[in-house]
């Protein structure tokens, strides 16, 4: 009975140590300041806050930590730029909540403006008075190594609703913020990619050689709303809409060393070859060889791991 307890004992110790937990990083989404004048817009700053968090929260890959915790220092430092993230006192709170990173943000722009124009009538064959609202919103952030106690990216994003979406203010509103949430999208996948595997190969040439290959990344990653067609308006998102422009979608084909230097072991990405995406299949993607058939023939038969990142 005893050596069942104290076995029962270990077990619990061991499954309440941090890294036993939880492994995987965990980020604070620090509370976003405004640049704005205007009180009613400036509320606007929780509603960009929460789509940078949502695009984190995806693929339960990060720890999002309480952003309350942050609000006294930044209270008491009075953070009114983008700059004064970085002050030592909030990198430190940071380290002492566990945080990898820290994401700030900083509406620099939310403005909506109305106006009239004239639009010819086919039907009367006369120019008719018509309102429209134009919205603009600005927002900056970065993302701070905690280790490091730097900004390891910063980035401007900016939408304006399309001409499609002006008639009504709250059309424009929520045109402008689908905008804005996809490139959030995009911004939050290029600064952490996911890992994505090259499972198998689906198809091969006359050669042997692999032509088209199954990656395990789907809907979730290549966004299921481009799937539906349920895209915010129809001019700048079809330059990014990749079911709509498959070719423009570039997937490069990786392997991972380790190399040591000295006494520090470093991570290389060796190029092995280029994929472009045919078809999206749940939560995998099929995808056509176009460069290194060979070399990813010869990896996946010695059993090595392919990583594919989009480009």
């Amino acid at each position: 009975m005893r050596k069942i307890a104290f076995s029962l004992l270990c077990a619990l110790v061991l499954n309440n140590t941090p890294h036993a937990q939880d492994s995987k990083p965990s980020i604070a989404v620090l509370p976003f300041i405004s640049a704005v004048s205007n009180t009613s817009q400036s509320n606007y700053t929780s509603i960009v806050q929460d789509m940078v968090t949502q695009q984190l929260v995806k693929g339960n890959r990060f720890n999002i930590l309480d952003r309350s915790k942050f609000q006294k220092v930044l209270d008491e430092l009075n953070v009114q730029k983008q700059e004064e993230f970085l002050n030592s006192k909030i990198v430190e709170q940071g380290r002492l909540e566990g945080a990898a990173y820290l994401v700030t943000g900083v509406i620099n722009q939310m403005s909506v403006t109305e106006e009239r124009y004239q639009e010819y009538n086919s039907v009367t064959k006369m120019y008719e008075l018509k309102n429209r609202h134009n919205v603009e919103i600005k927002f900056s952030f970065q993302v701070i190594d905690v280790a490091r106690g730097i900004a390891v990216h910063q980035e401007n994003l900016y939408a304006k609703n399309t001409p499609n979406h002006d008639n009504k203010q709250a059309d424009a509103l929520e045109n402008a913020q689908c905008l804005l949430r996809k490139q959030v999208k995009m911004s939050v996948a290029k600064i952490f990619p996911e890992e994505i595997q090259l499972v198998s190969v689906e198809k091969e040439d006359k050669k042997g050689l692999p032509d088209m290959v199954l990656i395990s990344a789907g809907t979730n990653y290549f966004d299921e709303d481009y799937k539906k067609g349920n895209e915010c308006e129809k001019g700048l998102m079809d330059k990014i809409n990749i079911f709509k422009k498959k070719e423009s979608v570039k997937l490069k084909v990786y392997e991972e060393e380790t190399i040591t230097v000295g006494d520090k072991i470093m991570k290389r990405e060796k190029l092995i070859g280029w994929l472009k995406l045919d078809k999206v299949e749940g939560e995998f993607s099929i995808c056509e060889v176009t460069e290194g058939a060979e070399i990813i023939k010869d990896k996946l038969a010695s059993k090595k791991t392919l990583l594919v990142r989009i480009i």
